[in-house]
C-alpha cells in the first residue's frame, strides 16, 4: 500500500478546510481535532478523534476539497497512505460500490457544513440573550434609584 507511519507535533495542522484533496491518515496515538468553519466564518469542533481513527477519507476518495481542518492535539503517530496510491486502490472496488460511497460523503459534507452554521447562529442567539439580560438588569436598577 506504499504507506509510512509519521509523527506529527502537539497544534501541527495535518490538513485545511477547502485545500485540495491529499492524503489518508490512520491514527494509531494521540488525538486530532477536526474543525468546520461555518458561513460566518466561525469554527466549529465536529469531532475529536484518537487511536484507531482514520482522517481525511471524503477527500481521499472523492479528491474533493477538504471539508475540514484537523489539528494534532497531542503528539500523533499515524500511518499516512499517499494520495498517489488513491487510484490503484479505487480500481479494486466495484464501481457501484464508489457512487454509494461518494454519494455518503456529500451527505456528511452538509451535515458538517450545517452543524457548524448550527453552532456559530447558537453563539450569536447567546451573545444577543447575554446583551439582553444585561439590559434589562441595568433598566431594574435605575427605576429603582
Amino acid at each position: 500500500m506504499s504507506d509510512q507511519e509519521t509523527s506529527f507535533g502537539i497544534g501541527q495542522v495535518l490538513f485545511k478546510q477547502g485545500e485540495k484533496g491529499g492524503d489518508l491518515y490512520f491514527i494509531k496515538s494521540g488525538q486530532v481535532e477536526l474543525t468546520v468553519r461555518s458561513e460566518a466564518g466561525e469554527t466549529a469542533v465536529v469531532a475529536v478523534l484518537g487511536e484507531r481513527s482514520v482522517i481525511g477519507t471524503m477527500s481521499y476518495l472523492e479528491g474533493e476539497p477538504r471539508s475540514a481542518t484537523a489539528k494534532c492535539l497531542t503528539e500523533v503517530k499515524a500511518v499516512v497512505v499517499k494520495q498517489g496510491v488513491r487510484e490503484r486502490l479505487l480500481a479494486t472496488i466495484p464501481k457501484w460500490f464508489f457512487v454509494v460511497v461518494k454519494d455518503l460523503s456529500g451527505n456528511l459534507r452538509k451535515l458538517d457544513e450545517k452543524y457548524a452554521n448550527i453552532l456559530a447562529e447558537n453563539e450569536t442567539l447567546k451573545k444577543r440573550v447575554d446583551f439582553m439580560k444585561k439590559k434589562l438588569k441595568d433598566q431594574g436598577g435605575a427605576e429603582e434609584a
